[in-house]
């Protein structure tokens, strides 16, 4: 379901296991691969180092997609100061500046948020809409909830693009691809 593209977000990477796949099978250039917790950032971090890509793949600490930002778009986390985007000379899709990933405007992103509940997912997209907006194409796994799931996207303007349902080690999973309408 994911399309060619020169940058991945991997939100909720885990093991990296994604991310790593997806470069190495040309799918996408570089990827930022997120958790919000050390420990498994940490196996991450080691994945991506023995799959010797480190240099395409930025492991990164954040709740979702909150320490990732576009320079020049309407940024709502005050914290993000200029002289922090200044500094972070990014080309060629992104940058990783001060625990921050940054987006060079125009670049073509997907999002992947798979294996947590559809809660956490609703949420992710929530609080970061100008991240989620302008992301080519969102993969999603919601764990749970998925009839809430379908609901935030007809509420929030999100289309889904397509609807899997797989099934692996006996039991159904429900993938979505979506991307926000602009209107």
């Amino acid at each position: 379901m994911l399309d060619p593209v020169p940058l991945l977000i991997d939100v909720g990477t885990d093991h990296a296991y994604l991310p790593i796949r997806a470069v190495s099978e040309n799918i996408c250039k570089k990827a930022v691969a997120i958790d919000n917790k050390k420990g498994p950032l940490e196996i991450a971090k080691d994945n991506i180092r023995k799959a010797d890509l480190s240099d395409v793949i930025f492991p990164l600490l954040s709740e979702g997609l909150l320490n990732v930002h576009i320079p020049n778009i309407e940024i709502s986390d005050d914290s993000i100061r200029s002289s922090e985007v200044a500094e972070a000379p990014c080309n060629d899709a992104m940058c990783i500046s001060k625990g921050k990933a940054f987006i060079t405007p125009g670049t073509d992103y997907a999002i992947t948020i798979a294996g947590m509940g559809g809660e956490n997912i609703m949420s992710i997209l929530s609080t970061s809409p100008e991240i989620a907006h302008h992301a080519s194409k969102i993969i999603l796994e919601p764990q749970k909830n998925i009839d809430k799931v379908k609901l935030f996207f007809t509420e929030n303007s999100y289309e889904i693009l397509e609807e899997r349902n797989v099934f692996s080690d006996g039991k159904y999973y429900t993938i979505f691809a979506v991307r926000y309408k602009i209107c």
